[in-house]
């Protein structure tokens, strides 16, 4: 299947640190995972939830609540380099920021998306553990990227 995969790019839209005008945002999350069956409908339904609060929340609080969930702590990091292990892999990637990569692997190839979230998948681990323990709703974001990959694989 050649294009776009749906879930990395809404994934990696709401990964991204909010923008101050993110109208529309949760919409264009609906749309594009209309009908994308490779991961559940309750994290279909969690990422449109996630979008519509980043989307309704005052743009300041948001883009401080990014900057808590992902730069707390190394576990959470969106740089795969600071990732345990990460940096022997993350040399390997085209991209070591999460965001961007997933963005690039999206419009690829899907079995190249497939190799670089299996390279990933010990820092979305962590990601998710790390962010799930602050029962942050960021949590889903690399638990979506692991369903993704689980559904793949088998």
């Amino acid at each position: 299947m050649g294009g776009m995969n749906p879930v990395l790019h809404a994934v990696s839209r709401l990964m991204e640190c909010p923008r101050p005008d993110s109208r529309g945002l949760a919409a264009h999350v609906v749309e594009v995972l209309a009908g994308e069956s490779r991961v559940s409908m309750a994290t279909r339904l969690g990422l449109v939830a996630l979008a519509s609060r980043i989307e309704s929340d005052d743009p300041a609080h948001s883009a401080r609540h990014w900057l808590r969930s992902f730069r707390a702590t190394p576990e959470s990091s969106l740089h795969l380099r600071d990732h345990r292990g990460g940096t022997a892999r993350a040399s390997a990637l085209p991209e070591a920021y999460l965001p961007a990569l997933l963005e690039s692997i999206s419009r690829g190839d899907e079995q190249r998306a497939i190799e670089t979230l299996l390279a990933c998948a010990p820092a979305l681990r962590e990601m998710a553990e790390s962010l799930a323990r602050q029962r942050d709703p960021y949590a889903l974001l690399p638990v979506a990227l692991l369903e993704l990959l689980n559904t793949q694989l088998h």
